[in-house]
């Protein structure tokens, strides 16, 4: 999106004192200063998605180009152009990133274009041939790589209005221009949305006064069309400037002397249409000069231009419609104003104070008025102009970016963040189990400032988890709102819930503890004595010793005896041997007692 917008004021002062330190104030950033040793006035673009880019003429000839991805820092300028002064420099930014860059010398014009990623390509130079150049550039540049370029040039002794459209590879279209005999004013405007639109606008003299007039291009066309008068004749109009919407729809205005004073006009044309007749912008009996105007994608048409005493002021009103309603006026201004306006409906008003020493901004939410104007950069001085810049620009979004050249030869730029943090690659399961843990993931980003907090509600009473990559488990089974918030510096908050559905832990049956197995002391077969036992006494000795009765023999000549006993065996009393082991034995008749002997009587 390419941002439109002026400031003018005082000669710029350089070489002036360090800048003193600021902080942010009303959502806006702390001014950073990424160009430093510039000779003229910066000029800012932002592209849909919230790359900025910069470029100002360098004290030491040439440009100086400074960009910022979205949610980055803004890279190490890069100069183009060599030694030879340019006095004036300007930039624009499709939504891939693209930037082109334009700027005059003393013999030509030149056009440089930075594909997104990669490094400027060599220069088109447009000579002299075409006119000596003047002091006025512009750009513009569509998704599809397309630019439109305008500038003027000195033919025959008259100023003419020139512009042209540069294909993406580089090839110079046909020159169109205002019409030969008369001479246009030093100030015209251009503009081109992402589709490849664009408008270009001046005001050219008929002999006795300057009308305001303007040619569109259409997406795709090598050329503009032809010209067409918007103002009145017998009034002078003067300093247009032009806006254009993503459908293509576009608005001029212009300064005209009208009997009670100054008053901006506003001519509408519907992409494909013819340019309406002019309506006034600004209110009967207030004048207002240097007018600035933008179209928001809501419908609303926003001016702002410099009224009495030198203070800036803005009014809305509906395309296609009169303007109706008060002007918003703040008593602060000292110069031209800057204007943009987003997809959405977000708008911003920027101008200098009086003492032309800081930037000013006043901004307005989707369908709503415009705020107390704050100052951009609190303690930073800023230094103006007096030709055509770009103070402003503001992404799809209704973020925005103001620049201003500051003390010592620097470019000071402060974004305005208005939007939250964008949740990418949200990762939130579906389902889970309770008692288990779930992962959730959040890749949270913001285009104009970082983030100051995640956090993650789980719906089920826990306390909430803080971080870009959190793990919870639920206690129970049931359906659950699991909702994370992402918070940027500026207080902008994002939000999405996602439904976890929990079901109940699998029923796990208690574990068996296997213990070391049982410990059996080893039973062995301790042999008994038999001796003089019977065999039925015998056997049942040997089962009390774990012993088994083997063979019993039996003499033959003791065959038909009775009361036999065991009279050897064949192991050993006291042996230990296998448990069941046989002990065999042999009977015989139990020993007959011994006789005790008698005593002698001793006679």
């Amino acid at each position: 999106m390419n941002g439109r917008g002026w400031l003018a004021g005082a000669a710029l002062t350089l070489g002036l004192a360090a800048s003193v330190p600021a902080t942010a104030l009303a959502g806006w950033s702390a001014p950073a200063f990424p160009i430093t040793g510039v000779g003229n006035a910066p000029d800012i673009a932002v592209g849909a998605r919230g790359d900025v880019a910069l470029v100002a003429p360098a004290i030491a000839g040439g440009v100086l180009v400074a960009t910022r991805a979205p949610g980055g820092a803004f890279a190490p300028p890069t100069p183009l152009g060599g030694a030879t002064f340019a006095p004036q420099a300007r930039i624009a930014i499709n939504a891939a990133g693209d930037v082109a860059v334009a700027w005059i010398t003393a013999t030509a014009i030149h056009l440089a274009v930075r594909p997104h990623g990669a490094a400027f390509r060599p220069a088109l130079d447009i000579p002299a041939v075409l006119g000596s150049s003047y002091d006025r550039i512009h750009v513009g540049i569509d998704d599809a790589g397309a630019v439109a370029l305008g500038w003027q040039a000195v033919s025959g002794g008259k100023t003419l209005a020139q512009f042209a459209i540069v294909s993406p590879d580089g090839t110079l279209g046909t020159v169109g221009g205002s019409a030969g005999g008369q001479s246009v004013s030093s100030v015209f405007d251009l503009a081109m949305n992402a589709a490849g639109d664009a408008i270009v606008s001046w005001v050219r003299t008929d002999g006795t006064n300057y009308l305001a007039q303007a040619a569109v291009r259409a997406p795709g066309a090598s050329a503009f069309g032809t010209p067409v008068t918007l103002s009145q004749t017998g009034v002078n109009a003067t300093d247009p400037s032009v806006a254009l919407a993503p459908d293509g729809s576009s608005a001029v205005a212009w300064e005209l002397a009208d009997a009670g004073g100054n008053r901006s006009q506003v001519s509408y044309r519907p992409r494909d249409g013819l340019f309406s007749l002019p309506t006034f912008a600004s209110p009967t009996g207030l004048t207002s000069s240097y007018p600035a105007i933008a179209l928001a994608g809501d419908g609303d048409v926003v001016t702002s231009w410099t009224g009495p005493g030198g203070n800036a002021a803005t009014r809305t009103g509906a395309f296609g419609s009169a303007f109706s309603g008060p002007a918003s006026q703040f008593d602060t201004g000292g110069g031209t104003t800057g204007v943009a306006a987003a997809a959405g409906g977000h708008a911003v008003v920027v101008y200098a104070n009086n003492a032309n020493t800081t930037l000013y901004a006043s901004s307005r939410a989707p369908g709503g008025g415009f705020d107390a104007p704050v100052p951009v950069a609190p303690g930073v001085a800023a230094y103006y102009a007096n030709y055509l810049v770009t103070p402003v620009a503001m992404d799809a979004a209704g973020d925005a970016a103001a620049t201003w050249q500051g003390a010592a030869n620097t470019v000071g730029v402060s974004l305005l963040d208005v939007t939250p943090p964008e949740l990418r690659s949200l990762a939130v399961p579906a389902a889970g189990t309770a008692g288990t843990a779930a992962a959730f993931a959040v890749d949270p980003a913001d285009a104009f400032s970082a983030i100051a907090s995640t956090s993650w509600s789980f719906g089920d009473g826990t306390p909430a988890a803080s971080g870009t990559s959190v793990q919870h488990a639920f206690a129970a089974a049931g359906s659950y709102d699991v909702t994370v918030t992402s918070t940027d510096v500026e207080g902008n908050t994002a939000s999405a819930t996602r439904t976890v559905a929990v079901a109940a832990a699998p029923v796990v049956p208690p574990p068996i503890v296997k213990g070391p197995p049982p410990v059996t002391a080893t039973v062995r077969c301790a042999v008994p004595s038999l001796k003089d036992l019977t065999s039925a006494r015998a056997k049942a000795k040997l089962v009390r010793a774990h012993c088994t009765l083997g063979k019993v023999t039996t003499p033959k000549r003791l065959k038909h005896e009775k009361g036999l006993v065991v009279r050897s065996q064949s192991r050993k009393a006291g042996t230990r041997t296998t448990r069941g082991a046989k002990v065999n034995v042999t009977l015989g008749t139990r020993p007959k007692p011994k006789k005790a002997k008698k005593k002698s009587s001793g006679r």
